[in-house]
């Protein structure tokens, strides 16, 4: 046997290892188990107590909502300042008084509207109804919402008897027409006494309605007050919301419309300006005044729900009874609330369920309410910075003109045109500026690196904590970081591009002729700049099948042009297309202007000048230009004054671009043989500089005094700039010309002299003269006949 082996000398147990040794030890001879079995009977009772008590503490709380809930007048009158009510009551009396003299003027009697009281309830007269029997009375019992509304009155008067008649004077008292035997009959009659029976005039039921109508408007005065002077009384706004809920669309319209707008205005004074999460309670960690405020969201948040989801039963109840005229207006009214919502608080929450609410009803029967989402919505889309809302907007149209198969009013298309094309991206540019900016970001990071490895030495335990506090910090910021924004922002932007010229596409080949063609030529002017490469040969061979069928008006042939031109004015350069057909048909079309003409076309007209003569300047052969030179001062004499303006201005930069142009100043036309053919549609051969152009001589003869000023410029040919008057109209865009020019205002820009003074140097011939020579031509005439 070998030597037992000597036990290292180990350390001494701690007391509570003893503990759980001996503890375990006891569980197994069973010496432990009593003691639990008492222990958990203790705690059985005293969860018991502890449910008794919540279920107690439960009960109380749900007796003090409903206490709260039910708000009387009385209540009201409570929560109000003496200043408010003392006005209040003011314009009660005063409006009181002005029915009962209308009333009275008419010749008849009026007895002013008395609440009856039949068991301990109030009850309200209606009309009698004609039985077998003979004339029945009414006597309808309240709902509990309306009862407190209806005693207003009486509640009123006992506050005067209590608080004013205390402060005011008998003199005062006389003046106003309110006595202590006005306040004793009032009382008298809402007391057990019914009024003698009988018909009620027409009269008699227009003050009473106006008298309740007054009663509601000012319990929806004393709640709104109450919320938006202190925000911590948001039950007041579930008063209000009651008060939605107890009354019905269908029924008194009036009514349902107040409560609707001053729950608007109450949202308006109270939604913040940033997002709130919803979630928010869920963290435990929190401070104290941080808790309370997050709970008050909570309940805000809650109210704000609830509102939207009332105005979207409005919406449903609508949509299942479309002819009826209460729900209808009462419809009009939640569309502009959601339009209302949407405009001035973008960025709060459930804005998205608002855009979805709002989008089918762009394509809506009636016009009142598509030109409301309309409105609304290119509102929110031409005045969102980070394109959050416009890309739902989009989103819900591409789905919307899919779903009804683009069977859809012209507004759905409309609502595109808001985009803002001049920020927007194109694909390539976006992937182009996310690989350089992805190079420079690696470059910078490796020569930090370098640097860092070099100089760097061991932290402590401090820095290190330190250094993992700003690891968070910057993970925080990142996310509010520009380069992020603008990489969100390019997502949005390829998005909102694809779904936008998929519908165009679409309408495009397979319903060229159908009412949305306009627009759709139209929004491809505008965002012509965003179509890829790859669709360029595709889009210009459709323009030019259009363009010659003939089938198109003139507004759509002139955006079928510019995009054409756009397109080639912009990536479209490094294409070889010979634009020579897009040139005549364009000539064409300039002719059939006329003094009618929509400012948009002007616009488009200028605006396709601008792409066509000055960006592909070099590719412009000069006899284009000088027919297209004398084709625009012959459309200057056509138009009004205002659209004349921008025009003869876009004339004075071609004069001063083509040196060629001189030639048509000229009376005598030596380098250009020939004659001047303008009914030719090719402009290269109708022989324009074989003319001169007389039409700025007769421009120089306008009653407006800028078109007068632009045409001598033209025809001195001196430089704009060098004119003080035509300096402050050299940069601005075309349509602030024309806004400021126009006649929206109904005056003219400058004002125009009176005819007495600036006709005063004109020597007129005197009428006995001009008699004495018509009578001596007679005279020849008839001697001539004679012979």
């Amino acid at each position: 046997m070998g030597k037992p082996k000597k036990r290292k000398n180990k350390k001494s147990l701690s007391s509570v290892k003893k503990k759980n040794i001996t503890r375990n030890k006891l569980n197994k001879q069973g010496v432990i188990k009593k003691q639990k079995n008492k222990e958990q009977k203790k705690e059985k009772r005293r969860e018991k107590r502890r449910e008794e008590t919540r279920h107690m503490q439960m009960m109380q709380k749900k007796e003090e909502m409903s206490k709260e809930e039910e708000l009387t007048g009385e209540d009201m009158m409570e929560m109000m300042d003496e200043d408010d009510l003392n006005t209040l009551l003011k314009a009660n009396e005063s409006k009181r008084i002005k029915d009962i003299e209308g009333v009275e003027s008419q010749g008849r009697e009026f007895k002013q509207y008395v609440l009856k009281t039949k068991d301990g309830k109030l009850v309200k007269e209606r009309l009698p109804i004609m039985t077998e029997e003979g004339w029945k009375e009414r006597l309808v019992v309240p709902s509990a919402a309306n009862q407190d509304s209806l005693g207003v009155d009486l509640i009123l008067n006992k506050y005067k008897r209590t608080h004013i008649g205390k402060k005011t004077s008998s003199k005062e008292d006389e003046d106003s027409g309110i006595g202590e035997a006005e306040l004793s009959e009032d009382e008298e009659k809402s007391g057990d006494e019914t009024p003698s029976g009988g018909v009620k005039s027409v009269a008699q039921i227009l003050a009473e309605r106006k008298r309740y109508l007054h009663e509601q408007k000012v319990k929806m005065a004393c709640l709104a007050l109450n919320v938006v002077q202190d925000s911590s009384k948001l039950v007041n706004l579930k008063f209000l919301l009651n008060m939605l809920t107890s009354n019905d669309p269908k029924g008194d319209v009036t009514i349902y419309k107040y409560t609707l707008q001053t729950i608007l205005q109450v949202f308006h004074d109270l939604i913040p300006g940033y997002r709130i999460q919803e979630n928010a309670l869920q963290n435990s960690k929190m401070q104290k005044e941080k808790f309370i405020s997050a709970k008050q969201e909570k309940i805000f948040i809650e109210y704000y729900k609830n509102y939207l989801k009332s105005l979207e039963d409005v919406l449903l109840s609508w949509k299942q009874e479309p002819d009826n005229l209460g729900l209808t207006a009462v419809s009009e009214t939640v569309i502009y609330c959601l339009g209302d919502l949407l405009v001035r608080h973008p960025a709060f929450n459930y804005n998205v369920n608002i855009v979805q609410a709002l989008v089918p009803y762009l394509t809506h029967k009636h016009d009142k309410v598509r030109k409301l989402a309309l409105d609304s919505l290119g509102y929110a889309i031409r005045n969102d910075k980070h394109y959050f809302i416009t890309l739902e907007i989009v989103r819900y149209v591409y789905k919307l003109a899919h779903r009804l198969r683009f069977k859809v009013k012209e507004d759905v298309f409309r609502v595109l045109l808001c985009l803002r094309g001049s920020e927007m991206k194109n694909s390539d540019e976006i992937i182009e500026q996310q690989r350089s900016t992805t190079n420079a970001i690696t470059h910078k990071e490796k020569l930090i690196k370098k640097l860092t490895e070099k100089f760097s030495q061991k932290p402590s335990k401090k820095q290190r904590k330190e250094k993992k506090k700003m690891a968070k910090l910057n993970k925080q910021m990142e996310s509010i970081n520009v380069a992020e924004m603008q990489n969100i922002q390019n997502t949005h932007h390829s998005e909102i591009i694809e779904k936008v010229f998929g519908l165009y596409i679409n309408v495009l080949k397979n319903r060229p002729y159908s009412k949305l063609m306009s627009l759709v030529l139209e929004g491809l002017a505008k965002f012509a700049h965003l179509v890829n490469m790859e669709f360029f040969s595709d889009l210009l061979e459709l323009m030019n099948k259009f363009l010659e069928e003939g089938m198109l008006g003139k507004r759509e042939s002139i955006h079928c042009i510019q995009t054409v031109f756009t397109i080639l004015s912009g990536q479209g350069e490094a294409l070889n297309v010979d634009p020579h057909r897009f040139y005549n048909q364009f000539f064409r079309i300039l002719i059939e202007l006329n003094a009618r003409e929509r400012e948009e076309n002007i616009e488009a007209i200028l605006d396709i000048l601008e792409q066509m003569l000055v960006l592909r300047r070099r590719r412009v052969s000069s006899p284009n230009v000088l027919s297209f030179i004398k084709r625009i001062a012959t459309i200057s004499l056509l138009l009004p004054h205002h659209l004349a303006i921008p025009t003869l201005l876009k004339l004075k930069k071609l004069f001063s671009l083509f040196p060629v142009s001189e030639a048509l100043l000229e009376s005598d036309q030596e380098g250009f043989p020939g004659v001047f053919l303008p009914d030719i549609p090719d402009p290269e051969h109708s022989n324009s500089g074989a003319t001169a152009i007389w039409e700025l001589i007769l421009a120089q003869r306008s009653f407006q005094p800028y078109v007068a000023l632009l045409a001598n410029n033209i025809l001195s040919s001196v430089p704009i700039r060098e004119v003080p008057a035509l300096r402050s109209i050299i940069e601005k865009p075309t349509r602030r010309l024309i806004e400021e020019f126009g006649p929206s205002k109904l005056k003219f820009n400058p004002d125009i002299p009176k005819p007495s003074s600036h006709l005063k140097s004109v020597k007129r011939k005197a009428p006995k003269q001009l008699f004495q020579k018509w009578r001596v031509r007679l005279r020849r005439l008839e001697a001539t006949r004679n012979m």
